[in-house]
């Protein structure tokens, strides 16, 4: 009998360890001070800003992964099924690349600056948002990694 509960637990473990693991997220992008970014990925090149206000309105309305891309000089965003968040009416095709990062970081990278507004840069085969003195990077690409 005490064999037979043992072997429950332990099962009952496995599957609710399972369960938990299946329901966490990954967390895509990465935090650098402003400085930092600029001395690993050189120079912004081209730069749109945002108000952080809308920016965050905005990331409440998709909870796991939010997309950017600038495409004829605007900021368009997504969310994690790709339909467009900003700027409404925005037409997109599937093959348009964007960056995915985690909202959950993108609001903390919001958080965390002094700023009233952020910026999204392009720079030498790099995308990032900065904001204060924060620059988030290390984004996915989508497509192809779009299987949220």
């Amino acid at each position: 009998m005490k064999k037979l509960f043992v072997l429950f637990a332990l099962i009952s473990f496995l599957f609710i360890s399972n369960l938990s693991l299946a329901q966490t997220t990954q967390v895509v992008g990465k935090i650098y001070s402003k400085a930092e970014a600029n001395t690993l990925y050189g120079p912004v090149v081209k730069s749109i800003e945002l108000n952080i206000t809308l920016l965050k309105n905005i990331a409440l309305k998709t909870p796991q992964y939010i997309m950017f891309a600038i495409k004829n000089n605007q900021l368009i965003i997504l969310d994690n099924k790709r339909n467009v968040l900003y700027p409404q009416g925005a037409v997109i095709s599937s093959t348009d690349v964007f960056h995915v990062f985690s909202t959950s970081l993108f609001l903390q990278l919001l958080s965390d600056g002094i700023s009233q507004t952020a910026s999204f840069e392009e720079r030498n085969n790099v995308f990032s948002v900065t904001a204060g003195a924060s620059t988030m990077d290390y984004s996915y690409i989508c497509p192809p990694y779009c299987n949220w």
